[in-house]
């Protein structure tokens, strides 16, 4: 199963609640598929979320195989259902620009012709889901407009809103549509009705919290629910409501944004997208040795890590230069929790290397280019490259200066 979580990443647990992984999944920055998801929906290829910006999808089975904003330019998204052919999601339109200013989207599952005006004329829309002919949806109205969930054909005709009233808007937004039951939030319950909308139950299952999203799967009911407090939860109860259990997985101080659920035992090991290497300007050189100490911003493990230092090994891979890595163990909130490391590069033995160390005799200086790879477990491998000089002077002190100057005139005429 699957949650997308208020802290920008998608989080995971074996079917039956164990291993939760709170950093399971997470996505490189910038990117339209970046940040708190507010929906998430699984097929037996795919994982898609509703990102503020667009809907991301990611494939669940194959290594270092990259995620992609299937469908840009969104304002909003939340909200994310799937069918054979297409998927859906609710466009919130936050903060509102004019009244009833949201819409239903959809696209093929691969993104192709995005049409973000599929039903239109939305009261802030929060959920959607398809079941039988239709697909659903349920607004979260203000003061001056009713709540109320909605349903329109396949192809997005003969809207119907409020297909099923509901009172003042609540909490609540959770929408689901499985084995001919429509399964939605009601204040801090759960309700049930057929799909052509009868035989309804406000409180299916009582005592449910805030409702954030819903599935139905592999014989149980489950739901992301927010409680008094600011905690929040991930419930599950069996398909007649018994077997209530409204903290099956508890989320502590995180929101779950959405859930989804797969008939996987455990969920699939993904590769995770990396953050690029950056490099701090200013260099420092001992013109004694003719070494060369920079700086490198080495990427956290992810958005959802525990604060420790990254586990992955940082290496030079560059032809005639020995090299050390420092590393330090202290996040830098201004690089976004990134750890400034330290590299120091020289010339080395080998051909190459006594090439390097000539120019620097006969010249004082030598350009080299420094390449950087970043390489830990499951996370993508990171390069990145420096163009540095070297120097090294004659009669220099061995202390490490940030401004060497240039070389005496009688060695710079050589």
């Amino acid at each position: 199963m699957y949650w997308g979580s208020s802290l920008d990443g998608i989080g995971a647990a074996n079917l039956n609640g164990g291993e939760p992984q709170w950093n399971y999944f997470y996505w490189p920055s910038p990117s339209e598929s970046q940040g708190p998801p507010c929906g998430v929906a699984v097929n037996s290829e795919y994982l898609y979320w509703a990102a503020p910006g667009g809907i991301g999808r990611r494939k669940l089975d194959g290594e270092r195989i990259y995620p992609a904003t299937i469908v840009p330019r969104l304002n909003g998204p939340c909200g994310l259902a799937l069918d054979q052919d297409h998927v859906y999601w609710g466009n919130f339109d936050h903060p509102p620009t004019t009244p009833r200013s949201g819409s239903l989207g959809r696209a093929g599952l691969d993104g192709s012709e995005p049409n973000s005006a599929f039903v239109t004329g939305l009261e802030r829309p929060c959920d959607v889901a398809v079941g039988g002919d239709h697909v659903f949806w349920i607004e979260r109205g203000s003061l001056q407009q009713e709540s109320g969930i909605g349903r329109a054909g396949l192809d997005g005709s003969l809207p119907q809103r409020p297909f099923i009233s509901l009172p003042y808007p609540g909490p609540s937004c959770g929408l689901a549509a499985r084995g001919g039951y429509l399964y939605w939030g009601r204040g801090g319950a759960i309700a049930r009705a057929n799909l052509d909308g009868s035989e309804e139950v406000d409180a299916f299952i009582p005592e449910a919290g805030a409702v954030d999203g819903i599935a139905v799967q592999a014989g149980h009911i489950y739901w992301a629910a927010r409680w008094p407090g600011g905690t929040a939860s991930i419930g599950r109860a069996n398909l007649d409501g018994s077997d209530t259990d409204p903290n099956w997985i508890s989320g502590s101080d995180l929101e779950f944004g959405g859930v989804a659920v797969d008939e996987r035992p455990t969920p699939p090991n993904l590769t995770l997208p990396s953050r690029w290497l950056r490099f701090v300007r200013s260099v420092e050189y001992n013109l004694r040795s003719g070494a060369i100490l920079f700086g490198v911003y080495v990427p956290p493990q992810g958005p959802l890590a525990a604060p420790s230092p990254p586990e992955g090994q940082l290496v030079v891979d560059s032809p005639g230069l020995s090299w050390k890595v420092f590393t330090s163990t202290e996040r830098l909130a201004s690089q976004g929790g990134a750890y400034l490391w330290q590299v120091r590069v020289r010339a080395r033995k080998g051909a190459k290397g006594r090439r390097i160390r000539s120019r620097l005799r006969r010249r004082g200086w030598a350009r080299v280019n420094v390449h950087l790879t970043y390489r830990q477990d499951r996370v993508y491998t990171v390069g990145a490259t420096r163009r540095l000089i070297l120097r090294r002077y004659r009669g220099a002190s061995a202390g490490w200066v940030k401004h060497p100057g240039p070389p005496n005139k009688r060695r710079s005429r050589r």
